[in-house]
């Protein structure tokens, strides 16, 4: 019997993808993904409106016609502002490619999926993977944070975590009869 795990809260998406800042490795929920996704776009929003209440923009007349002036109204705050905003980008985007990525693995495809976008219309297919639910069981990326299995049930998941190495370099038929031996737990052997 499959379970299906309660999904992450604003709180723990962030801490998670935070605390796996450079993992690339596993697998990430997609409540995980966009939860961090919706956060480090209100970071970017809010540093835009803090950032703009620096500069002022006069536009003045004059013989020659409309101008637009821009000024800056406080030099020091907005030079805190523009060398704190550029660290906090760069780590937002590292982040975001590490979860990016952590995503694309929940999903059976690799992270080098994350260069589609660059390609101005392969971005939507991007955008597509990360909409996709989660590999039920395990994938070559670890287990499903999102379905999983009792302890003590004989199920796909169990079952996999022996086998997985092994049904890999198998043809169809001999999986099937890997599977079979394995849940009348009779040995087997593999040639």
């Amino acid at each position: 019997m499959m379970h299906v795990n309660p999904s992450y809260n604003i709180c723990e998406s962030f801490l998670r993808c935070m605390k796996n800042f450079w993992n690339y490795d596993g697998r990430a929920r997609r409540s995980e993904f966009w939860w961090f996704a919706f956060i480090c776009s209100m970071v970017t929003c809010f540093y835009i409106i803090i950032f703009t209440s620096f500069i002022n923009i006069n536009d003045y007349y004059d013989n020659y016609g409309t101008h637009r002036r821009v000024e800056i109204q406080n030099e020091t705050g907005f030079g805190i502002c523009l060398f704190c905003g550029l660290w906090i980008e760069v780590a937002k985007i590292i982040s975001f490619f590490s979860a990016s990525t952590r995503r694309l693995h929940d999903v059976g495809y690799s992270g080098l999926h994350n260069f589609l976008i660059i390609v101005p219309i392969l971005n939507f297919f991007l955008l597509f993977l990360w909409v996709l639910d989660s590999d039920v069981g395990d994938n070559i990326y670890g287990p499903s944070p999102k379905y999983s299995y009792p302890q003590n049930s004989l199920s796909m998941n169990n079952i996999g975590n022996k086998l997985y190495p092994q049904m890999m370099t198998q043809p169809i038929s001999n999986q099937r009869q890997l599977l079979a031996n394995e849940t009348t737990q009779q040995p087997f052997v593999t040639h």
